[in-house]
């Protein structure tokens, strides 16, 4: 565990784009998470060891013991990323605009852009490399990553990368749509969308992947849902899973810092009163009959407890059919490509249907 982390700011005004930003990176590791609000309705904040609510604030009698530290601050449904340490401002002026490409030097598209609007989203990382997201198509309720949206996706990098000024560490939106042989591109930096709650719940966190670009480490995009378990059900987005099992890993997910992460605490408890099989997989290198003591729970709640040694992968022991649960990236990706199961990030816990 580090002694000092990397230190964000999120100066919440309450708009669209600031709630989902909160919700997002709500049990994110990675930093420590100072959040302002100018208000006094707090109810949506929910603690966390890396999490500080401020309020009534005087910003110069803040202490900052972090040697990395950025301000993310929030306009109704934009957000605007910069550095503190070296004033290195990322899309401070949010600029928009628009492209008009003849539909002949886009490589098989004719066939796809005759009469949807696509919105086709990219991380720009610290390299200034697109990292694509997935395209959304309008009236769809599902994000599309399959091979052809992938070449379609890099198709349009080719043609635009050139063509619009970019900072590393944003978020690219091209809002797409074709008229005769003209193919209309408006472009947002940094401009929140209602789809990137439906992002999040495959599993792609755009507030987290832009963290995590701000401080420099490669990123990748995996889907770890499938699409087909997720519905919008009047406005708001739920897993209709059919699985019967969960497994839970312990570390940083239901406890961080020595501290019960209390939500995930509750949802097990609610899938426990369910009758859903419940299972504990872990690497916890001290006892775990104590640790799960100090947060209220016991051995015995699990219907199986599998400690996972360093040569040993998490996928070997995930069941077909269950639904994992873990904070750790690497861990989620091994369980998804190698048992092909749902697998969740802390955060997306606020999708399930208990």
């Amino acid at each position: 565990m580090r002694d000092i982390y990397p230190c964000f700011d999120l100066y919440i005004d309450g708009g669209m784009s600031s709630i989902y930003f909160y919700n997002a990176l709500r049990f994110s590791t990675h930093g420590e998470y100072r959040v302002f609000v100018a208000n006094e309705n707090t109810d949506w904040f929910k603690p966390f060891p890396h999490h500080q609510l401020i309020t009534n604030f005087d910003i110069g009698s803040l202490k900052l013991h972090s040697k990395e530290s950025f301000n993310i601050k929030f306009n109704k449904d934009r957000f605007n990323i910069f550095s503190k340490k070296t004033i290195q401002h990322y899309d401070v002026e949010l600029l928009d605009g628009c492209i008009e490409i003849n539909i002949n030097s886009f490589l098989n598209f004719e066939k796809f852009l005759t009469k949807y609007l696509y919105y086709v989203d990219y991380l720009i990382d610290f390299e200034k490399k697109f990292i694509f997201l997935g395209v959304y198509k309008n009236n769809a309720s599902i994000i599309f990553r399959d091979n052809i949206f992938t070449d379609i996706a890099n198709n349009l990098e080719r043609l635009v990368k050139n063509k619009v000024d970019l900072t590393g560490s944003s978020i690219l939106t091209l809002k797409c749509k074709r008229m005769g042989d003209k193919l209309i591109i408006k472009y947002f930096i940094n401009k929140f969308s209602n789809r990137f709650e439906l992002y999040r719940a495959c599993g792609i966190n755009t507030p987290l992947l832009l963290i995590q670009s701000l401080l420099k480490r490669k990123v990748e995009v995996v889907l770890m849902v499938n699409c087909a378990y997720i519905k919008q059900i009047g406005g708001r987005i739920e897993y209709i899973f059919q699985d019967s099992c969960y497994v839970f890993d312990l570390d940083e997910t239901l406890i961080c810092r020595g501290v019960a992460v209390k939500e995930l605490i509750k949802i097990f408890k609610k899938i426990k009163a369910i009758g859903f099989r419940v299972e504990l997989l872990t690497r916890h290198a001290l006892d775990i009959d104590k640790a799960l003591i100090g947060i209220g729970l016991h051995k015995k709640d699990f219907d199986l407890i599998k400690k996972v040694e360093v040569n040993e992968k998490k996928s070997e022991f995930i069941k077909k059919g269950s639904i994992f649960i873990d904070n750790e990236f690497p861990q989620r990706k091994d369980v998804r490509v190698n048992s092909n199961c749902n697998v969740l990030d802390l955060d997306q816990i606020d999708f399930l249907n208990l």
